[in-house]
């Protein structure tokens, strides 16, 4: 199934994903500055998270279940074969089915990528290792500047004005 790409869009995950935490699953939008999130190497602090309202949105889910509604330009960690050594950072609207998924879980099989509407999506900035927790999926956080502006960017950094 072609699927069109979003090219000009932020990344970030929709409102309602679930953020690994120390205290368990946080939805992204209740996440605020300074908050402690689990990364790929231990637990670190977002220092800052964007708000982008409106933006195209997709659903990937695994063979197993696990669900990631994101932008199309939000990168999630993808294996090109079972050697865990050959990794590498994927747009959410250029994976296919069948294609290999990092989670927290461990590599899992992408289902199915399908448009899911449009909607606030939200960016976190961690700049120790740049990853989050995202529904189970490894996801690429920004480090400390802005993403670029685009064509969807209406919203401002949350908390301001």
């Amino acid at each position: 199934m072609d699927l069109p790409g979003t090219p000009d869009c932020p990344p970030g995950c929709a409102a309602g994903t679930p953020i690994l935490a120390p205290r368990g699953w946080v939805p992204i939008e209740r996440l605020d500055p300074g908050t402690h999130i689990s990364t790929v190497n231990g637990i670190h602090h977002a220092v800052r998270i964007d708000r982008h309202s409106r933006v195209p949105v997709f659903l990937v889910e695994t063979e197993d279940g696990q669900r990631l509604r994101a932008s199309g330009a939000c990168l999630v960690r993808t294996r090109a074969s079972d050697d865990p050594r050959e990794r590498a950072w994927t747009r959410v609207d250029v994976l296919r089915a069948g294609d290999t998924v990092d989670t927290h879980l461990g590599p899992r099989r992408v289902a199915s990528v399908s448009p899911d509407g449009a909607e606030d999506v939200y960016l976190l900035h961690e700049p120790h290792t740049r990853t989050y927790i995202a529904g189970g999926y490894i996801c690429r956080a920004a480090g400390h500047t802005a993403p670029p502006p685009c064509a969807y960017s209406r919203g401002s950094p949350r908390g301001a004005a």
